[in-house]
Protein backbone atom coordinates (compact mmCIF):
# COMPACT_ATOMS: atom_id res chain seq x y z
CA UNK A 1 0.00 0.00 0.00
CA UNK A 2 2.77 2.61 0.87
CA UNK A 3 4.92 1.61 -2.11
CA UNK A 4 1.65 2.20 -4.59
CA UNK A 5 0.96 5.28 -2.79
CA UNK A 6 4.65 6.45 -3.10
CA UNK A 7 4.54 5.70 -6.60
CA UNK A 8 1.36 7.53 -7.64
CA UNK A 9 2.43 10.41 -5.88
CA UNK A 10 5.62 10.49 -7.66
CA UNK A 11 4.00 10.49 -11.08
CA UNK A 12 1.58 13.12 -10.36
CA UNK A 13 4.09 15.00 -9.04
CA UNK A 14 6.55 14.20 -12.29
CA UNK A 15 3.19 15.63 -14.37
CA UNK A 16 2.30 18.49 -12.29
CA UNK A 17 5.89 19.67 -12.55
CA UNK A 18 6.11 19.19 -16.54
CA UNK A 19 2.23 20.42 -17.18
CA UNK A 20 3.09 24.09 -15.04
CA UNK A 21 6.92 24.16 -16.97
CA UNK A 22 4.37 23.77 -19.97
CA UNK A 23 1.74 26.17 -19.16
CA UNK A 24 4.61 28.86 -18.18
CA UNK A 25 5.95 28.27 -21.28
CA UNK A 26 2.81 28.85 -23.08
CA UNK A 27 1.94 32.11 -21.44
CA UNK A 28 4.82 33.66 -21.93
CA UNK A 29 5.02 32.98 -25.52
CA UNK A 30 2.33 33.83 -26.39
CA UNK A 31 2.61 36.91 -24.38
CA UNK A 32 5.61 38.06 -26.36
CA UNK A 33 4.03 40.79 -28.73
CA UNK A 34 3.50 42.69 -25.77
CA UNK A 35 7.01 43.64 -25.64
CA UNK A 36 6.48 45.15 -29.49
CA UNK A 37 3.32 46.23 -29.46
CA UNK A 38 1.82 48.50 -26.42
CA UNK A 39 -1.90 48.28 -27.55
CA UNK A 40 -1.03 44.24 -27.26
CA UNK A 41 -4.43 42.53 -26.04
CA UNK A 42 -3.63 39.42 -24.29
CA UNK A 43 -4.89 36.40 -26.53
CA UNK A 44 -7.24 33.51 -25.20
CA UNK A 45 -4.25 31.29 -25.07
CA UNK A 46 -2.24 33.56 -22.93
CA UNK A 47 -4.93 34.24 -20.73
CA UNK A 48 -5.97 30.50 -20.22
CA UNK A 49 -2.15 29.19 -19.51
CA UNK A 50 -1.48 32.19 -17.15
CA UNK A 51 -5.02 31.41 -15.12
CA UNK A 52 -4.35 27.58 -14.63
CA UNK A 53 -0.78 28.20 -14.10
CA UNK A 54 -1.69 30.13 -11.25
CA UNK A 55 -3.92 27.69 -10.08
CA UNK A 56 -1.83 24.56 -10.02
CA UNK A 57 0.79 26.59 -8.50
CA UNK A 58 -0.78 27.21 -5.43
CA UNK A 59 -0.55 27.04 -2.67
CA UNK A 60 2.96 27.59 -3.48
CA UNK A 61 3.21 31.22 -5.75
CA UNK A 62 1.31 32.32 -2.41
CA UNK A 63 4.12 31.41 -0.59
CA UNK A 64 7.07 33.48 -2.75
CA UNK A 65 6.20 37.12 -2.02
CA UNK A 66 8.33 39.90 -3.29
CA UNK A 67 10.24 39.54 0.65
CA UNK A 68 11.18 35.92 -0.20
CA UNK A 69 12.30 37.36 -3.77
CA UNK A 70 15.04 39.55 -2.74
CA UNK A 71 16.29 38.22 0.35
CA UNK A 72 16.31 34.55 -0.94
CA UNK A 73 18.58 33.11 -3.92
CA UNK A 74 16.85 32.22 -6.81
CA UNK A 75 18.07 28.34 -6.27
CA UNK A 76 15.24 28.54 -3.25
CA UNK A 77 12.48 29.36 -5.37
CA UNK A 78 13.09 26.01 -7.88
CA UNK A 79 13.19 24.10 -4.07
CA UNK A 80 9.79 25.77 -3.43
CA UNK A 81 8.88 25.11 -7.24
CA UNK A 82 9.58 20.81 -6.41
CA UNK A 83 7.92 20.94 -3.01
CA UNK A 84 4.86 22.43 -4.26
CA UNK A 85 4.49 19.64 -7.20
CA UNK A 86 5.43 17.44 -4.43
CA UNK A 87 2.81 18.78 -2.16
CA UNK A 88 0.51 18.52 -5.56
CA UNK A 89 1.08 14.76 -6.12
CA UNK A 90 0.83 13.26 -2.20
CA UNK A 91 -2.77 15.29 -2.43
CA UNK A 92 -4.41 13.81 -5.15
CA UNK A 93 -2.62 9.89 -4.18
CA UNK A 94 -4.37 10.74 -1.03
CA UNK A 95 -7.53 11.41 -2.90
CA UNK A 96 -7.41 8.94 -5.46
CA UNK A 97 -6.04 5.93 -2.13
CA UNK A 98 -9.05 7.01 -0.26
CA UNK A 99 -11.71 6.64 -3.28
CA UNK A 100 -13.26 3.59 -4.17
CA UNK A 101 -13.23 3.69 -7.80
CA UNK A 102 -9.48 4.16 -8.03
CA UNK A 103 -8.87 0.85 -5.62
CA UNK A 104 -11.08 -1.28 -7.68
CA UNK A 105 -9.39 -0.38 -10.88
CA UNK A 106 -6.09 -0.81 -9.03
CA UNK A 107 -6.32 -3.88 -7.44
Amino acid sequence: MKKQFFTTASVIAFFHCILAVVLVIAAVGSGMEAFDNPAYKASVMEWISDFFYGLIMQPGISLWTPWVSRNLPDSAQWILFAINSGFWGICLAAILNTSSFYKDKVR
